[in-house]
């Protein structure tokens, strides 16, 4: 799995697209998945903030969601298919 943002780094005063590519081991486009990302501040609790990703093209998911105050962040990403689920942790700064 491979996200992006755009922009990038991420602004605290606006949405920011999140772009989750997604390939199998032999670097083959997953399709027909689910993707989700949850946008947790690393210094307090800001409540929940939870993006769904569309699924696109040749294993590309796409949403946008705002980051609520500069700081640290995790984007906490959630891949289901084919009965597997896998999850990475992403640091963001957001500015």
């Amino acid at each position: 799995m491979k996200l992006a943002m755009a922009p990038s780094p991420p602004s605290s005063t606006g949405d920011t697209t999140f772009t989750l590519r997604v390939t199998d081991a032999a670097g083959r486009p997953v399709r027909g998945g689910m993707a989700s990302l949850d946008l947790v501040m690393a210094t307090m609790d800001m409540g929940p903030n939870h993006v769904v990703l569309a699924p696109q093209a040749d294993g590309t998911y796409r949403g946008r969601g705002a980051f609520l105050m500069s700081g640290p962040w995790r984007c906490e990403v959630t891949f289901a298919a084919k009965g597997r689920t896998q999850k990475q942790s992403v640091p963001v700064q957001a500015r």
